[in-house]
C-alpha cells in the first residue's frame, strides 16, 4: 500500500504547508472521503481514510492504484472548482440577503465579506498550487515504476505460495492447471 501511504504523507504536508484556518482542511477531507463511501466521520479523518482505502483494496478488490489517482484527480477538481466558483457564491449570498426582507441568516454577511475579500481567493489559490507541486513531487513516474514493480513482485509471491499451497509443480500448464482445480 505505497501509494496509500504517500498520499497521505502528501496530505499532511500540504495541511501543514497551507495552515488552513477554520477547519477547512477537514471539510476538503471529509469531500473526497464521500467520494469513496465514508459517511459517518470519526475524530481522525485521515486514520479512516486510510482504513476506508485498504478496506476497499483487500475486501473488494479495487486496485490502489486506482483508488490513489481518483482522490487525487478528486482533491485537484475540488480545489479548482472552490476557486472557479467563487463569484457564483457571491452572486448566490447577494441574491439570499436581498431576497430575505432583512431577515437574513446569521452569520451571512461575514461569510460574503470573507469570500469577497481578496486574500480569501489567495489562500485558495495557494492551496491549489501547493497540492500541485506536492503531487508531482511526490507521485513521480520514476515512483509509479518502483511501485508498479512492487505490486508485481508481490502478486507473483502471492501466486507461488498458493501454488505451494496447493501442491501445483512450478512448470504446469494453464490447461493443466484449470483441470487440477475444476475436477475433470
Amino acid at each position: 500500500m505505497e501509494r496509500t501511504k504517500e498520499f497521505l504523507k502528501v496530505l499532511k504536508i500540504w495541511r501543514e504547508e497551507c495552515n488552513f484556518e477554520n477547519d477547512i482542511f477537514d471539510q476538503y477531507l471529509m469531500l473526497i472521503s464521500a467520494d469513496i463511501g465514508i459517511s459517518v466521520f470519526e475524530d481522525n479523518k485521515m486514520e479512516a481514510l486510510e482504513d476506508r482505502i485498504n478496506r476497499l483494496v483487500t475486501e473488494f478488490g479495487f486496485r490502489e492504484e486506482f483508488l490513489i489517482y481518483s482522490l487525487i484527480n478528486g482533491m485537484t477538481k475540488l480545489l479548482s472548482d472552490d476557486i472557479e466558483k467563487t463569484g457564483e457564491r457571491i452572486i448566490h449570498i447577494e441574491s439570499v440577503i436581498n431576497n430575505s426582507n432583512g431577515k437574513v441568516p446569521n452569520g451571512i454577511n461575514q461569510t460574503l465579506e470573507r469570500i469577497k475579500n481578496k486574500d480569501h481567493l489567495l489562500i485558495k489559490e495557494k492551496a491549489l498550487d501547493s497540492w500541485r507541486i506536492l503531487i508531482s513531487f511526490h507521485f513521480t513516474k520514476m515512483n509509479e515504476r518502483i511501485w508498479s514493480e512492487n505490486d508485481t513482485n508481490k502478486n507473483i509471491d502471492n501466486i507461488k505460495g498458493f501454488m505451494k499451497e496447493n501442491q501445483v509443480p512450478e512448470n504446469i500448464t494453464l490447461g493443466e492447471l484449470r483441470e487440477k482445480f475444476s475436477g475433470e
